[in-house]
């Protein structure tokens, strides 16, 4: 939980007075899972969430990113010095802003913005020695 308010400024930033810090959700959080349904085999799963935020000082609509929901997935059959691995990454390929930059004069709309990843799948081969 984070609460943050510019509370005191110059004279040439008291537009921003009683704004929030840029890049500040007001709640971030995780929780994770680990399961061994038997010996060899594991299964773990992590959530991760945030609440909007302004991506500026001048909190401008525009530019608040949404809150966001990613899940993350990983299966694991381990041998003895062998394991053999999948993943998903963003498992149901949310659209998760990161950043949007200062809106355009003309359009009042984001000109660009950074997105986390895309939904990605891995698989491995882990050898230890």
């Amino acid at each position: 939980m984070l609460g943050t308010e510019i509370i005191r400024t110059d004279a040439e930033s008291a537009g921003l007075e009683g704004n929030e810090f840029d890049r500040s959700p007001h709640f971030s959080g995780s929780a994770a899972i680990d399961w061994k349904p038997i010996d060899r085999v594991r299964i773990s799963a992590q959530v991760r969430r945030h609440s909007p935020y302004f991506t500026d000082p001048e909190n401008s609509p525009e530019v608040r990113v949404r809150s966001s929901l990613r899940i993350d997935a990983r299966a694991q059959y381990d041998l003895e010095r062998v394991s053999l691995f999948a993943q998903v990454r963003n498992v149901f390929d949310a659209l998760n802003m990161l950043d949007l930059s200062d809106p355009d004069p003309l359009t009042s709309l984001p000109q660009s913005g950074e997105s986390e990843d895309p939904r990605t799948f891995a698989a491995g081969l882990e050898v230890r020695f």
